[in-house]
């Protein structure tokens, strides 16, 4: 019932590795399990520093071309940081930006301030579900993407709205408002190495609405893990420390970049 609005989605027809940028203060720090007062910049065997610009370019350098860019600040009602998104667009990435959006009118600035590829709904962010449906129409429903952010497979969101909600309710309430792209992501795996936990959730929005592009991520070990994800029907999947740590190397993503 959800086809008339995906027939246009970007990552249709190829699956795409989306390398995570987790920015705060103004460097690429490493997530694990949501836990940001823990958060320190990357180490990284393929980026000289912590810098965005050294990070971005590091990931065009494996021949991505696009990336997850979470502006932790902004996430957590800091300022925007712009000079760190730009370094990453400068580096010829596609951006899809979390930056923790609350009001359509902060997604219709962004949209004018940065030309980022696409905007990231989180439902960490959202307080109230007529929250999503004004940001859909700021953003255009093509450029929205909607995360179900989840830790241990609930909803990460505290909000009676959201907090006992089965998260493929909240998937088909998304695709209802003509949300054409999908991130499932549970928190709690980030940068764990555990392997990603959300094949059921995915397969089941898959089978709700074939032509929904579905992403997920969080505990990617290998390019192993790459190809499960990618034989679940999945459009994409999002990496970050087995890119930095060189357990994803450019020869194993040629298969998804050439």
């Amino acid at each position: 019932m959800h086809a008339r609005y995906l027939r246009n989605s970007c990552l249709a027809n190829r699956f795409q590795v989306l390398p995570v940028l987790d920015l705060l203060r103004g460097e690429v720090v490493r997530g694990v399990s949501g836990q940001r007062n823990t958060y320190r910049p990357i180490e990284s065997r393929i980026a000289a520093s912590a810098s965005p610009s050294d990070v971005a370019q590091a990931m065009r350098g494996l021949g991505l071309t696009r990336a997850y860019v979470a502006d932790l600040d902004a996430i957590q009602s800091g300022p925007l940081q712009t000079e760190a998104i730009m370094a990453c667009r400068e580096a010829k990435l596609k951006i899809w930006l979390d930056a923790g959006f609350r009001r359509p009118e902060d997604v219709a600035s962004v949209i004018q301030q940065l030309d980022v590829e696409r905007v990231i709904l989180g439902l960490e962010s959202l307080s109230r579900r007529d929250q999503l449906p004004e940001m859909i129409r700021a953003t255009g429903d093509s450029h929205a993407v909607f995360s179900l952010d989840l830790f241990e497979g609930r909803p990460w969101n505290e909000s009676p709205d959201f907090r006992d909600t089965d998260p493929l309710e909240l998937a088909a309430w998304a695709l209802d408002l003509g949300i054409r792209t999908i991130i499932v992501l549970d928190v709690a795996a980030v940068g764990r190495d555990t392997g990603v936990r959300t094949r059921t959730l995915c397969q089941q929005i898959r089978q709700m609405s074939p032509e929904v592009t579905v992403i997920t991520g969080g505990g990617v070990r290998d390019a192993c893990d790459v190809e499960r994800i990618e034989a679940w029907g999945c459009g994409g999947v999002l990496v970050a420390s087995a890119l930095h740590d060189g357990r994803l190397t450019k020869e194993m993503l040629q298969r998804w970049t050439s």
